[in-house]
């Protein structure tokens, strides 16, 4: 027995057979029979037509009282009425509090840190790598003359200096 088996005398079992039956099981259609052989509850053959009565009756009860309080000449007199509730109400449950809070208490010492952390390390490293190329740029620029002679001087030095150090590792000297 499951513990809101135990505490609401409900079968979930079929809840277990939905999430346990892998990707091809979790469908509406499946989820509705589970629940139609497993619990017992007809229920799901109505679809969205019972959900939309209910939202439409409290609207419609909810327009309806309000028509009935506030068509007088005063409705102050009802809200007063209402206690602390009015006081909730008026200031909209406290979101733009909670929103000023949200902003100034968390998002912007959390963006303090973040934009400290940009600007040391991730430009610093930025930073750092762009001026190595353009020191190793700066002196790569004064070994290209244009002279097609000090190419072939430099490729034929390179290629000394390769063959020497290959034969002085290699054993060849």
């Amino acid at each position: 027995m499951t513990p809101v088996e135990a505490a609401t005398g409900v079968n979930v079992e079929y809840l277990h057979q939905w999430l346990g039956s892998g990707l091809s099981g979790l469908t509406a259609e499946h989820y509705a029979t589970l629940v139609e052989e497993s619990a017992g509850y007809h229920a799901a053959a109505l679809g969205p037509i019972l959900p939309a009565l209910v939202s439409l009756a409290l609207a419609l009860a909810g327009a309806g009282l309000a028509w009935t309080l506030y068509s007088g000449t005063d409705p102050q007199e009802h809200t007063a009425r209402l206690g602390a509730i009015q006081r909730l109400l008026v200031h909209n449950y406290y979101q733009d509090e909670y929103q000023v809070w949200l902003a100034t208490g968390v998002a912007l010492p959390f963006a303090r840190v973040a934009d400290k952390f940009d600007q040391g390390i991730v430009d610093g490293v930025v930073n750092g790598v762009s001026s190595a190329s353009l020191f190793s740029g700066r002196r790569v620029r004064k070994l290209q003359s244009g002279v097609v002679s000090n190419y072939a001087f430099l490729l034929t030095l390179g290629l000394v200096v390769l063959l020497l150090v290959v034969g002085l590792y290699g054993g060849w000297f």
